[in-house]
This record gives C-alpha cells, structure tokens and sequence, in this order.
C-alpha cells in the first residue's frame, strides 16, 4: 500500500499480482488491490476488486468498507450506505470505519445521520476522533454555518 500513497499505482499493482499468484485466495492481498484501484482513481475496477475478495470472505470488514469508499467514488451512495454499515457492525464500530459511514451520509445528503456519527466519535475520543485524511471530507460535506458552530468547540472535523 506504501507504493500507492506513493502514487506508483502500476508498482503496486505488479507486487499485488505477485503476491497472489503466491497465494490466491489470500482476502487481505484481494482487498489490497481495491485500496490501490481507489488510490489510482479508478473506482470502477475498486469496486470490482472489492466484490472479489467479497467472493472469499463476505465477514471482512476492511473488504467491505473499501467496497463503500469505492462505490462513493463511483456516485452509489446508497451502495456506499450499505457496504459501510455491514463494516461497522463486522468491525464493531471501528472508529476509522465508521468515519467513512459518516461521509457517505453527508455525502448522500443525510447530514443528521452524519452529524450523529461525527459526536458519536467525538464522545469515543474527544482529542481527534478522524484520520487527517478524513478531515476535509468531513468539513466539506457539512460545511454549514450552524454545524461550523456546533462543531467549533476545539474539536477537529
């Protein structure tokens, strides 16, 4: 995943064919490939890598909310929706997880379900709660004056 964040999307892919020739059947090394195709911008092989490694562990809740950050980026929120809600039940509310659920709330316009999860990782962890990566998704999805407001208590969205 290293060669992704580098943005050597075609080094990444190569390791990650490599590896599961070694081991086909591996459901980290099948998810690894959507996280990469999601890095790369191209959400619609994300998606398909995601329903791969579904293929051989539907109960992993990585592969599921990759399916989800794929599936926003490919404007289904509903699927979205979906996806990160089995996550975080499998994952039993992974705070990273469930941050993503939040986005893909705020992103399909249901900004109260959002603002729920927001405190609700607020109250979990009131020093910082979100990965900074996930820190302008949030404000620019709810970037509203009153919710600025609601939020502007030292707290960090």
């Amino acid at each position: 995943m290293l060669l992704a964040t580098l943005a050597r999307y075609q080094e990444a892919i190569a390791e990650i064919e490599l590896a599961r020739q070694c081991d086909p059947l591996s459901v980290p090394v099948n998810a690894t490939i959507s996280h990469v195709w999601c890095e790369a911008r191209q959400p619609a092989r994300a998606v398909a890598a995601a329903l791969k490694a579904l293929e051989l562990d539907s109960s992993a809740p990585l592969t599921h909310m990759l399916l989800g950050r794929a599936s926003m980026m490919v404007n289904e929120p509903r699927k979205a929706i979906a996806s990160l809600t089995t996550a975080v039940r499998l994952s039993g509310r992974g705070p990273a997880i469930e941050a993503n659920l939040g986005y893909a709330y705020a992103r399909a316009g249901f900004g109260d379900k959002a603002r729920r999860i927001l405190h609700r990782l607020n109250r979990r962890n009131p020093a910082h709660y979100t990965t900074t990566r996930m820190e302008p998704m949030w404000s620019n999805r709810l970037n509203s004056a009153s919710f600025s407001r609601e939020i502007g208590r030292g707290e960090r969205i």
